[in-house]
């Protein structure tokens, strides 16, 4: 699917971006004062260089004018004998005229060769810095999002904004410094002399150079919105090479190869042509502006002519004159191509602060849970994701502390989303879900959710020790890490391995089978002893060697827990204190397994299913 471009970046979005780079800007504030000043030093010896020749110029053309009265009266025409009579050079020594100008020339190209070395190793500190203030603000920033922000954002994307747009914005600020300043300030300084010598063929010049302003109107809105649709589409191409990777053993089990590879050149395709047009329209600039300065040249070749016929400039204001004519084109081209670089990477940069701007809807309370005493009641709880159908409607249920309570239903009919809500991973549109008698709502997030322990369907483990995923975000405890894998009937397979529990387990566990990365999820889910133990059926995907040691383990740590399970096998739940029946949302029946056999049409469907008809119709 082709992308569509998104639209300009309005005022009000120019302002937050603004104010979003102020903001990583801020703790450099001294280093980029340093930066600024430095780049306006070197922006003035530039054109100095220039004009400490003017003596020579005198000498060799044997022109010599009076000295200016003062420096209000400096025009090109006698900066060289004004520079003679400062430095007390007698025109008459030309030799030695000219190696004091060559020593002060070559002094001064010393000067600016260390302050440009100096700037630079600054802009370095201060660009990185910013790169990891951003990439790290942003990762954390990420993490605060609630589960329904990462179901509508796809990871490629998100990856792109943290790397792509961010390494992009960052690298900005040597555009902003390095060149606007250095080429504002070496146009003003060049106009400035240029003025003073003869305003009206300066002036004449100068219109000839707001043609680069023009250019940057009509190409600099194109630019920012070609940048969008570039960063847009690679976000895209990096989506594809992460899924790619991640359902690698899906795609070679279906021999589906030729088919990704389709999907993948498609997404390559159009990457490609949104930076072709992209980078089109930057390039189209620059033979633009090459006839533009060949305009700004013929004009000051030709104005110099008429005024030094006319008097108004002498031989060595001529020269100078059309020296510094041709010295002020590339400082305004410059200046000219770095707003337009501006503008481009205003694309990338409104996708970081479109991120930044996302807010997390899930505020914390005030209240630290204690571990659970009572137990969980939700009532008349309703919900639905944004711009959907409703998930769940009128959900009554309480939860005791010390029991077993399944969740079962067909697929879809809300099982999930409704530990989802327990867990607070979503807020409840309408009615309230209480823990020991209290809103969830009142409690800090963080420490809410650590009365939990999950074990999900496909459990994930991180590319580290046994032990780093046992652990995982809490206080190191050894005697605790063995003690939970005992429990999680793990502790035998992982001593085993060549590090014992400090083996690695590889990129999502791919180091161990299925059924020893379940257990270890166990283990890390049970490592804290917590108030109430979620399962979303974790043996449903193993085979029956291993269903048997993770079953085993889940008997053994729901003896001593309360535990909510989503049941897929209703072998597994046969012995709940309290099975709950989803249907469309809405609960339809609670009960044991043998009561729902006789009040639950959509139980006793999902039994007859799984365990045949003539043995549901026995029971």
């Amino acid at each position: 699917m082709r992308m569509q471009p998104e639209g300009d970046v309005g005022p009000r979005s120019m302002r937050a971006i603004g104010a979003m780079l102020w903001q990583f800007m801020k703790p450099y504030g001294w280093r980029i004062l340093g930066l600024v000043l430095f780049n306006a030093l070197i922006a003035w010896i530039t054109p100095l260089r220039q004009i400490s020749v003017a003596p020579a110029l005198n000498i060799l053309t044997k022109s010599i004018t009076p000295p200016a009265e003062s420096l209000s009266t400096i025009t090109l025409n006698n900066v060289g004998p004004t520079l003679l009579h400062w430095l007390g050079l007698d025109p008459a020594q030309p030799m030695r005229v000219i190696l004091v100008i060559v020593s002060i020339y070559v002094g001064l190209t010393v000067v600016q060769a260390l302050l440009d070395l100096l700037g630079f190793m600054i802009m370095i500190k201060v660009r990185l810095g910013m790169l990891r203030d951003m990439v790290v603000a942003a990762q954390r920033h990420l993490l605060t999002l609630p589960l329904s922000f990462f179901l509508r954002r796809r990871a490629g994307d998100l990856v792109s904004r943290v790397t792509n747009d961010i390494s992009a914005t960052a690298n900005s600020l040597d555009a902003i410094v390095r060149g606007v300043m250095q080429s504002g300030v070496m146009v003003a300084v060049y106009m400035a002399m240029l003025f003073r010598t003869d305003a009206m063929l300066a002036g004449g010049i100068v219109m000839i150079g707001c043609l680069h302003l023009v250019l940057n109107g009509i190409l600099g809105r194109s630019a920012r919105r070609r940048t969008r649709l570039s960063s847009d589409t690679l976000a895209a191409l990096m989506h594809r090479m992460i899924e790619t990777l991640q359902g690698i053993r899906v795609i070679k089990s279906f021999a589906a190869e030729r088919y990704m590879d389709r999907q993948n050149r498609d997404s390559v395709n159009d990457y490609c042509e949104a930076t072709e047009r992209f980078r089109t329209i930057l390039y189209l600039d620059q033979p633009i502006r090459l006839v533009i300065n060949a305009l700004v040249i013929a004009l000051a070749v030709a104005a110099c002519f008429y005024s030094y016929n006319n008097g108004r400039l002498g031989v060595t204001g001529f020269g100078l004159f059309l020296l510094l004519c041709l010295q002020l084109v590339n400082p305004l081209s410059e200046l000219s191509r770095k707003f337009l670089e501006l503008q481009s990477i205003m694309g990338g940069a409104a996708r970081i602060q479109e991120l930044f701007a996302e807010q997390n809807t899930l505020v914390d309370g005030d209240l630290t849970p204690a571990p659970m005493r009572e137990g969980i009641v939700l009532r008349d709880v309703r919900f639905r994701f944004p711009k959907g159908n409703f998930e769940l409607r009128d959900i009554n249920l309480e939860i005791r502390r010390g029991e077993m309570v399944a969740i079962v239903g067909p697929s879809g009919s809300g099982k999930s989303t409704l530990v989802d809500l327990i867990l607070r991973l979503y807020d409840a549109d309408a009615g309230e879900v209480l823990y020991d008698g209290t809103n969830v709502k009142r409690f800090l997030q963080r420490p809410y959710r650590r009365q939990f322990g999950v074990v999900a369907q496909e459990s994930l483990l991180f590319n580290g020790s046994v032990s780093d995923n046992v652990v995982f975000n809490r206080e190191p405890n050894p005697d605790a890490v063995l003690r939970a894998l005992d429990i999680a009937n793990a502790r035998g397979f992982a001593e085993k391995f060549a590090d014992g529990i400090h083996t690695f387990v590889g990129d999502r566990g791919v180091r161990v089978s299925g059924g020893e990365r379940q257990r270890i999820a166990i283990a890390r889910a049970i490592y804290e002893s917590p108030s109430v133990l979620v399962l979303d059926e974790a043996t449903s995907a193993l085979d029956s060697e291993s269903e048997a040691a993770v079953q085993e383990a889940i008997d053994r740590v729901t003896r001593e827990v309360t535990t909510v399970v989503i049941a897929h096998r209703l072998s597994t739940i046969q012995h709940a204190d309290k099975v709950v029946v989803l249907k469309d949302g809405r609960i339809e029946a609670v009960g044991t397994s043998e009561e729902l056999l006789a009040s639950s049409p959509t139980y006793r469907r999902l039994y007859a299913l799984q365990f045949g008809g003539a043995e549901a119709e026995a029971a």
